[in-house]
């Protein structure tokens, strides 16, 4: 059910917002920090993805992330060649995902004082 259509080939050729350096400093692990970040980083993808047509989230993901990025509905498309890493894509469109979801980011946003991403959120 999780499963994308993407190959390989394809691979850069939807609109995505590439997550390049997302990292917590370790006396902040488990703390639910990466978390907020997730929050933050799905917030803004939805906002780009009402703005200019983003489709997904990608990753190229060390593999002792890959269960953290999964928690965020990321799907393993691949391990990368010559690389430690493996490329993971969040489909931002899949509307089982953003029905649940949209609430909880309109509350995120009030929380940190950004309304001008609430307006966008409710259209």
């Amino acid at each position: 059910a999780n499963e994308l259509d993407i190959s390989y080939s394809m691979k850069y050729s939807i609109p995505a917002i590439k997550i390049t350096q997302l990292c917590v400093f370790n006396g902040l692990y488990n703390k639910g920090v990466g978390t907020i970040l997730m929050t933050f980083v799905n917030i803004l993808a939805l906002v780009q993805q009402k703005k200019i047509g983003c489709r997904a989230l990608i990753v190229d993901s060390k593999p002792e992330a890959v269960e953290f990025y999964k928690r965020f509905n990321f799907v393993e498309i691949n391990k990368e060649e010559n690389s430690d890493t493996i490329f993971m894509v969040n489909d931002i469109g899949r509307a089982d995902v953003l029905g649940k979801a949209v609430d909880k980011m309109i509350t995120f946003c009030k929380i940190f004082g950004r309304d001008d991403l609430v307006e966008i959120l409710r259209k």
